[in-house]
């Protein structure tokens, strides 16, 4: 079946790249606004998936914060709520809410 799971995946792919076409305000606009970014990293700066520090960088690439002690999240990471949604916006605390998002 690899050779129709195949086919139909590039059907798919191939419909999905078509439609897109319709969506171009959406897609430009959607979600485009500045936020900070949190990952974790080496003690060299490079990626890491389990068992990094953590890195903050802004829009722009800009490193915020570096090397951070994940098992101290609490001390750099906020979570505020807002009163129209349930959802928790977690932000860096040293720039605040809402800067920090």
């Amino acid at each position: 079946m690899l050779l129709e799971a195949k086919e139909i995946a590039q059907r798919t792919l191939q419909w999905f790249k078509r439609s897109l076409e319709d969506f171009r305000d959406e897609i430009r606009t959607f979600a485009n606004f500045p936020s900070l970014f949190i990952g974790l990293v080496t003690p060299e700066g490079k990626w890491e998936c389990y068992h990094g520090r953590v890195r903050v960088v802004d829009e722009n690439g800009h490193i915020v914060a570096d090397q951070l002690d994940p098992t101290e999240y609490q001390e750099y990471i906020g979570k505020a709520t807002e009163p129209w949604t349930y959802l928790k916006f977690p932000y860096y605390k040293p720039m605040g809410y809402p800067g920090g998002i």
